[in-house]
């Protein structure tokens, strides 16, 4: 399910530069000129399943539409493409995390995607919404979607004096919360004995 959601989503971002790989000739008539174009696609680094996935993909594109497909790596995503942002050097596409959008989008480094043309319809909306402008402007496709959950050891939770209800629903309250247990698993256990 995974390999099948980025391979269409990077197929989607790949076609947003199409133009790139086909070219164009020099009197802008739309006519190929045959010369193989270069994409370069910012991503940042993944585990072996994604990593074949987007090999798949890029060596896929590259021969369905005669270029090459350049991946950048970044291993500090957000500072790195920053600074390709201000020094003119990042790649023609690139991954954006949802909750980083808003930010991205106030740079203007994005161009508008045609919703047609991309298929928005075939997500969910939650999803596209995410990278929406408050004019409704898409500017982004989802590649894949992460859904994220506490786990916890309920017996050593009580064994500090706190119950499930104690763990905040807030991610402002959760850094506090576990400075606290941190501190009383150290107390009750050793220091650095068990993590929070």
């Amino acid at each position: 399910m995974l390999k099948k959601a980025l391979a269409l989503a990077m197929a989607g971002i790949m076609v947003l530069s199409f133009a790139a790989c086909g070219g164009q000739s020099a009197s802008g008539d739309g006519q190929a000129t045959g010369e193989k174009k270069t994409l370069t696609v910012g991503i940042w680094g993944g585990n072996d399943q994604e990593a074949a996935a987007i090999n798949q993909v890029k060596a896929d594109f590259e021969a369905a539409n005669n270029c090459t497909v350049e991946l950048k790596t970044y291993t500090d995503y957000n500072t790195q493409i920053q600074a390709d942002f201000i020094g003119k050097t990042a790649p023609d596409v690139f991954y954006v995390d949802g909750n980083m959008f808003p930010f991205y989008s106030q740079l203007g480094v994005m161009e508008p995607l045609d919703p047609e043309e991309m298929g928005v319809d075939a997500y969910y909306e939650n999803l596209i919404g995410a990278f929406t402008a408050e004019d409704g402007t898409i500017y982004c496709i989802p590649k894949d979607v992460s859904t994220l959950a506490v786990y916890y050891n309920i017996d050593l939770l009580e064994s500090v004096g706190y119950t499930p209800e104690d763990i905040p629903d807030t991610y402002e309250d959760y850094f506090d919360f576990l400075t606290e247990l941190q501190a009383k698993l150290d107390e009750k256990y050793g220091k650095n004995q068990i993590a929070a």
